[in-house]
């Protein structure tokens, strides 16, 4: 999606052998619907858009028997094997938000999540991305439309169970798509090591809303999504932001900046977010600044954001 992606991957090729690269340029030449996208749309209104096109556009140039997307900020305890067999009898898999009891009101935003799907190179798979890719380039506004329940990329799928029925399957087992929006669901233990949730072993758990904004802080998300914290998410979050620096050192990359949320000083981040983890001398410490009044942090926050 950018160059500085792309670059690091030419750079570091002997580590990612198997990685083939395409230039966004490359992908958009000749799309007059993407041209016009581009100009009436936000930079990330306009990633949303691409949803059901880079798929589509990668079935049909390399003749995939099926294609899988997924987000960045996907963290894997074990094989989806088990996911992608599932498509000897399905043709679209999808994400549930499965929003915990005290989130329900988010559902407006969409029952399914737009972080791991996959469609296979048959008929209902095409032209389920068909219909996606036109309805995105219609509307991907990344706010929620009320009069005509709509939300960027992610409100389309909400029908999607009502019109490819039994083609399509829907991950709404405790071992994926887990998030700090229904993380309350599940009773989570670790034995060996291994993560399991509702003892099942987990697939894969989705770090939305980690943000790090220095070496020594990352945000959580936990008070904006109602997180019931315990020893348990402090040990996955903990050891996720481990290999997250881990992986910055071994190739000396600096912190991403946000391309959907206006940039903030460190103090309003902090008093926005509320909840945080804070590395000092070879010890996470976890912060909840929840006591602070919302009045008394929308004040920082104007003065000093």
């Amino acid at each position: 999606m950018d160059e500085v992606t792309y670059d690091f991957f030419i750079v570091n090729k002997v580590d990612f052998e198997n990685i083939e690269l395409i230039k966004l340029s490359d992908f958009e030449n000749n799309n007059q619907e993407l041209e016009a996208a581009k100009k009436n749309r936000s930079l990330v209104e306009y990633f949303f858009t691409l949803s059901p096109f880079l798929p589509l556009f990668l079935l049909q140039k390399y003749n995939l028997k099926h294609i899988c997307s997924m987000d960045a900020d996907l963290f894997f305890y074990s094989s989806p094997e088990t996911i992608f067999d599932e498509l000897t009898t399905h043709s679209i898999i999808i994400t549930p938000h499965n929003f915990s009891i005290d989130l329900k009101n988010r559902t407006k935003y969409g029952l399914y999540n737009v972080s791991f799907q996959l469609f296979k190179n048959d008929e209902t798979g095409i032209s389920c991305l068909n219909k996606w890719k036109k309805e995105c380039i219609d509307w991907c506004k990344d706010e929620y439309d009320e009069k005509n329940n709509r939300f960027a990329d992610q409100k389309y799928l909400d029908n999607w169970q009502d019109i490819y029925s039994n083609k399509l399957l829907v991950l709404d087992g405790p071992e994926t798509g887990l998030a700090i929006w229904n993380i309350n669901n599940y009773d989570l233990k670790i034995k060996n090591d291994i993560f399991f949730s509702n003892n099942i072993k987990v697939i894969f758990y989705h770090f939305h809303n980690f943000k790090s904004i220095t070496k020594n802080i990352v945000l959580n998300g936990f008070f904006n999504y109602q997180v019931n914290r315990n020893k348990i998410t402090d040990i996955i979050y903990n050891n996720y932001w481990e290999e997250l620096n881990t992986t910055l050192e071994k190739y000396n990359l600096n912190i991403d900046k946000s391309i959907r949320v206006k940039q903030s000083t460190l103090l309003s981040k902090i008093l926005n977010e509320c909840t945080f983890y804070y590395f000092h001398s070879n010890t996470i410490f976890h912060f909840n600044l929840k006591f602070i009044p919302k009045l008394i942090r929308k004040i920082f926050i104007k003065l000093y954001g």
